[in-house]
């Protein structure tokens, strides 16, 4: 059995954050990352062999995966193996450009490791679910996929790929579709394949590019790229797909509001992703004090990361690790990335915050906002950068890495 973490391309819709680091490299809940839910996946599942793909600023995760240290993946043989696929087309992009594209360009990879079972899954998502549960439904079914799927609603629908379905079998699926229907059934972009399958569906593909030359799907950040357009429909036309439904939680991170939602959500009840037994959620963590809240600091509704001090206000919001937050600060509901400092007088609300960024005494960061976020409600601060003394940044600002505000 084989897991296949397609960590996608640069991730543009999350703008400033994501300009110097991989989207699976954001931080969530402080402390780990993206890519570690879906490693953690796998590895919870027992699956022995984990590749996690790059196509876009690898170097931003392997100080972090540590060659799978953290899930018992660094072995000398099998494990972990992390792949940036090459597209494979002179007069292309060196890079593949969609998650059909990756798994066309490790297809030999595949067939020399020789797995009879593969599994892909998603690397900017919180998806909490039992693998193990998934493969073994999927294996007794004899199915030659299955797609783990969740409820959503219409207008989440309207960003993914819309399943129909027949009691357990996937007879069609439309990505996203502009009417979904009024229960819309979605791919939690996560498929279980039998890969002599998944290998002859790949060679069709191949095969058809080869005799209709062009170019290639174009990549897409809001969910599993053109695997609903070219693999999944050609599998669903040979009768053997079906779904096998997620009753866990679960929360895309492809966009700024979505990702701050999901912080939300983790702050309100962090129980349904730390606490499950469908999940343990592992990572690499650097080596600091515990976090401190000084007899002038607050701390309501927070999640608060190692190295952190705070000794202003911190309401229903994230603190990555390192984070300092002065007397007299306040921020609320907001993700602080690691080592970000907030100076005394300073406010932040409804932001997210790049690591090592500096926020000036009586700066004004955002304002609160509503209940359902939209990106323009937002404020995004790139790495590294400066908001100086008494600057003011509206709802909806954004802040280059490195630059000075």
């Amino acid at each position: 059995m084989l897991a296949i973490v397609q960590a996608g391309g640069q991730g543009s819709r999350m703008e400033v954050l994501t300009q110097e680091r991989a989207k699976p490299a954001l931080p969530y809940a402080g402390s780990y990352r993206l890519v570690d839910l879906a490693v953690s996946a796998a590895a919870h599942a027992g699956i022995s062999d984990v590749w996690v793909s790059v196509q876009y600023m690898a170097s931003t995760l392997d100080d972090h995966l540590q060659h799978g240290r953290p899930w018992d993946l660094d072995r000398v043989r099998g494990g972990y193996r992390r792949m940036v696929p090459e597209s494979g087309h002179a007069d292309g992009p060196a890079f593949s450009e969609s998650n059909t594209e990756d798994l066309l360009a490790v297809r030999d990879a595949v067939e020399a490791h020789g797995p009879d079972v593969v599994i892909t899954l998603s690397a900017d998502q919180v998806l909490v679910a039992d693998l193990a549960e998934a493969v073994a439904a999927h294996t007794a079914s004899g199915a030659e996929c299955t797609v783990l799927s969740l409820p959503a609603s219409p207008e989440v629908a309207r960003h993914k790929a819309v399943l129909t379905l027949d009691g357990e079998r996937v007879t069609g699926i439309a990505e996203k579709p502009e009417e979904p229907g009024d229960d819309p059934e979605i791919s939690a972009e996560v498929v279980v394949y039998s890969w002599p399958a998944l290998r002859e569906v790949l060679d069709a593909v191949r095969a058809d590019r080869a005799s209709c030359p062009g170019d290639p799907a174009e990549a897409d950040d809001d969910g599993p790229g053109d695997l609903p357009e070219e693999v999944l429909p050609r599998l669903v036309e040979r009768g053997s797909v079906r779904r096998h439904r997620v009753e866990g939680y679960w929360r895309d991170m492809g966009r700024p509001s979505a990702y701050l939602q999901g912080h939300r959500d983790l702050v309100a009840d962090p129980d349904q992703v730390f606490a499950t037994e469908r999940l343990v959620v592992r990572s690499s963590h650097r080596d600091l004090p515990p976090a401190l809240v000084t007899s002038t600091g607050r701390a309501s509704d927070a999640l608060l990361s190692p190295g952190c001090r705070v000794a202003g206000t911190v309401e229903r919001s994230v603190l990555g690790p390192g984070v300092v937050v002065e007397e007299g600060a306040t921020v609320v509901d907001s993700v602080l990335f690691d080592e970000v400092h907030v100076a005394a007088g300073a406010s932040i609300s409804t932001a997210i915050v790049d690591e090592g960024v500096q926020v000036g005494a009586d700066a004004r960061v955002g304002k609160p906002g509503p209940d359902e976020l939209e990106d323009e409600h937002i404020v995004l601060v790139g790495r590294q950068s400066t908001i100086g003394e008494g600057v003011e940044l509206a709802p909806g600002a954004r802040l280059d890495p490195g630059t000075t505000a």
